[in-house]
């Protein structure tokens, strides 16, 4: 072999090992050897030894054993690889994400509960709830405030199960041409007092907005499917319909049950106050401020007041 054969051979071998890691990508690590203010850390398919900040070494449990030459441990990345500077990782980050999900496995999926941010950092906030640390990345941060002064204030958060995100989309593949989500979002800078609002596609809204609407091509898909149906059971409304701008996808959806034959079953207190705040009260068949309630009855599970009123 030629030695520009033998050049380009490793040049393509190097390609194929090494690997290209983002902020918040979760890699493992050997802890090789002490550096200036921290330590080097031998990441497979990185170019270079990764860096760890003393700063980053910082973990919430206190019974934790103590960083040392050799231990082979999980990192998050912190800052990304490139030409001129290493892999930046941070130990302390794991220890966030895994008493958030701590926080998860203790709440219902779904709930919303109140969480206090503590500081801003690299890619994200650290949020305190229940004295559980928790990381939410800034791509899961939706606020019309600066993430600065989000400091010591509280906000509002949804218990997920990101380890069901394959499940979910394989429901979304079977239930391809009868599931239909939203194709495009109204988006505000603020909850209150919104001095820009503007429509773009579902999945990207913008750092500092919140999609508080469904938009007009959602809006002529939803009514479109609307036409014809005999039962429609509605539960939730399709954004803050309490503020006459981001009411629209909500009136535009009440109208098509209003002008159907069909029977129409109001689910859930904000349904429920969305209809009559709006004024189609008359024009449904039922209404039901039993949201989850009404969700269960329709996987029929037995609700004990029922119970209770069939056994007299």
């Amino acid at each position: 072999m030629t030695n520009v054969q033998m050049d380009e051979f490793e040049k393509l071998l190097d390609e194929t090992l090494s690997k290209t890691y983002t902020v918040a990508d979760i890699v493992e690590g050997t802890v090789i050897k002490r550096e200036n203010g921290g330590y080097l850390v031998s990441v497979k398919g990185a170019k270079t030894e990764a860096f760890l900040p003393d700063k980053e070494i910082g973990n919430l449990d206190e019974n934790a054993e103590p960083l040392q030459i050799g231990d082979v441990r999980e990192f998050y990345v912190l800052k990304e690889e490139n030409d001129d500077d290493a892999m930046q990782l941070s130990l302390k980050r794991i220890a966030y994400a895994q008493a958030w999900a701590q926080l998860n496995d203790a709440k219902n999926v779904g709930d919303t509960i109140l969480a206090k941010v503590v500081s801003i950092v690299k890619g994200g906030v650290l949020v305190d709830v229940a004295d559980l640390k928790g990381f939410i990345p800034s791509s899961q941060l939706r606020t019309g405030t600066p993430f600065e002064g989000l400091v010591d204030t509280k906000i509002e958060v949804k218990v997920l199960e990101a380890d069901k995100e394959d499940l979910a989309k394989e429901f979304m593949e079977k239930g391809a041409g009868k599931l239909f989500l939203p194709v495009d979002t109204v988006e505000a800078n603020a909850f209150d007092n919104a001095t820009d609002i503007k429509t773009v596609k579902s999945g990207a809204v913008d750092d500092g907005y919140q999609g508080l609407d469904i938009g007009a091509e959602t809006v002529a898909l939803f009514t479109k499917e609307l036409e014809g149906a005999k039962t429609v059971f509605w539960n939730g409304p399709m954004g803050v319909f309490e503020n006459p701008i981001l009411a629209k996808g909500t009136i535009a959806v009440a109208q098509a049950l209003a002008d159907t034959d069909a029977t129409t079953i109001i689910g859930g207190g904000d349904s429920a106050a969305a209809v009559n705040q709006l004024g189609f009260a008359d024009k449904m068949t039922h209404i039901s401020t039993g949201g989850g309630a009404s969700l269960e009855f329709l996987e029929g599970k037995d609700l004990p007041g029922v119970v209770a009123a069939n056994d007299k």
